[in-house]
């Protein structure tokens, strides 16, 4: 095992790197024995279009057309 080290950027003190992506996950790649985490395929705009409108039709038909309770 290695010796801790502390991190500069949130202060912890590790035995593994990590970094602070801004992947808004909250989470810290972990120990370099891990694999990289799997990342989503980027959605085109369309398909963002196509899933937001589907999701609008849900809520519309669940709650309305005031699209809550």
């Amino acid at each position: 095992m290695t010796a801790p080290n502390w991190c500069v950027v949130c202060g912890i003190e590790t035995t593994f790197t990590h970094d602070h992506r801004a992947d808004l996950t909250g989470l810290d790649d972990g120990p370099p024995f891990r694999d990289e985490r799997k990342k989503p395929e980027p959605k085109s705009p369309d398909e963002y279009k196509r899933i937001r409108s589907q999701a609008w039709a849900t809520r519309r038909q669940k709650y309305g057309t005031h699209g809550h309770r």
